[in-house]
């Protein structure tokens, strides 16, 4: 009887487990399918390329740094393949230059590369069978050129590199990516980030966007699905507070608002430019953000929120946030962080972070020093 009484136990006990397992699942299966429908489709699966897994990046809720009452998402680019947003713009510049009949197949692809950009490309150009030659300046990272040929292009080092890709283009016939660059990122934001916002927030209605400035094909992508599908979305532009150029410093002293050392982060390497007048029907608020809270809140993400983004995810949060302090119980303020801090180690992103033991973390190191080693 005592067996038996066991044994009726033991099955008892695992029909228990196989009901929490199917309950398990079926709440899996659940969610994914909400997922799919609306509410911001399902990341993974099978991939035919490493082309096909750019894009569908996730939007997630800040949680501790977002006001009571309000909802703050950021759309983390940092999930594409090549850790950022220029991933997108770059594939998205090879499907517009062969949607337009710019670019032959396996005609040879010529950029002046900085960066982030120039690994997105890469992998955009090798994928479509595009041999690419990456122009770059004297001062560009030898990592950077390293990592361009470690994915098979070519790297030419020149002084005025938009010169020497626009020479070496014309000599060969090559297709000279810098021309079509403004139309293709603002035709890839209009076809799929905006689109793919909205979709994925389904029916809640997003009350504003933050968007970055730079070359504006992102306000303008973006902006014009919002204007047409979602109206009542206050459009938003972050912006540096002022913008020092790379000989600021060396002519006028220590900049204000800006660490010098941000001048090839969140503050323009490049010649500054306005918004120009294609981009004005877009903007509803330009919201200005300095150097110093760009670094602070890009921080806090990574403490408070576990989100590793870079200078420039840290102003655009530090937009989103003012926004939401200011906006109406209910609202939903949606931004989009560009990369991931992984690329910005070299900046001062990480200045401060002590590289050595504190002295509680050097007590523990004592105690497990002086403990005994468990037998083996």
């Amino acid at each position: 009887l005592i067996m038996q009484a066991r044994k009726l136990a033991a099955a008892a006990s695992r029909r228990r487990v196989q009901t929490r397992i199917s309950t398990a699942v079926t709440r899996h299966r659940v969610h994914s399918s909400a997922s799919s429908s609306g509410s911001g489709s399902e990341r993974g699966g099978v991939h035919e390329s490493t082309l096909d897994a750019i894009g569908n990046t996730p939007i997630i809720r800040l949680r501790h740094m977002a006001p009571p009452g309000v909802t703050v998402y950021v759309k983390w680019e940092a999930f594409n393949p090549m850790l950022s947003m220029k991933d997108r713009l770059s594939a998205g510049l090879i499907e517009w230059a062969h949607a337009h009949g710019q670019l032959d197949h396996g005609k040879t692809v010529v950029d002046v590369i900085s960066g982030s950009s120039g690994v997105g490309l890469a992998l955009a150009c090798r994928e479509r069978d595009h041999p690419l030659v990456a122009v770059m300046g004297n001062d560009s990272a030898v990592e950077w050129r390293q990592l361009m040929r470690f994915m098979g292009a070519k790297v030419v080092v020149a002084d005025c590199p938009e010169t020497t890709a626009a020479a070496v283009a014309e000599k060969h016939g090559w297709f000279l990516a810098a021309h079509p660059r403004p139309d293709a990122n603002e035709w890839i934001h209009a076809h799929k980030t905006g689109p793919v916002i909205l979709e994925a927030l389904g029916p809640q209605r997003l009350s504003h966007f933050i968007a970055p400035h730079g070359t504006g094909g992102m306000l303008r992508g973006v902006g014009r699905i919002l204007r047409a599908r979602s109206p009542a979305t206050r459009i938003c532009v972050v912006d540096q507070d002022s913008r020092p150029h790379v000989d600021y410093e060396v002519m006028n002293g220590p900049h204000y608002s800006w660490p010098a050392k941000l001048m090839d982060g969140w503050t323009t390497d490049f010649k500054p430019t306005s918004i120009d007048d294609a981009s004005i029907p877009y903007v509803d608020d330009i919201i200005t953000i300095s150097g110093h809270e760009a670094l602070r809140v890009a921080r806090e993400l990574a403490s408070s929120e576990g989100i590793f983004t870079g200078i420039s995810g840290g102003a655009l949060t530090a937009g989103a946030l003012r926004v939401a302090r200011e906006a109406p119980k209910g609202a939903c303020v949606l931004t989009v962080l560009l990369d991931t801090s992984h690329v910005h180690l070299s900046t001062p992103l990480l200045d401060g972070m002590p590289t050595q033991m504190s002295d509680e973390e050097a007590e523990l190191a004592a105690a497990g020093s002086t403990s005994k080693r468990p037998h083996r």
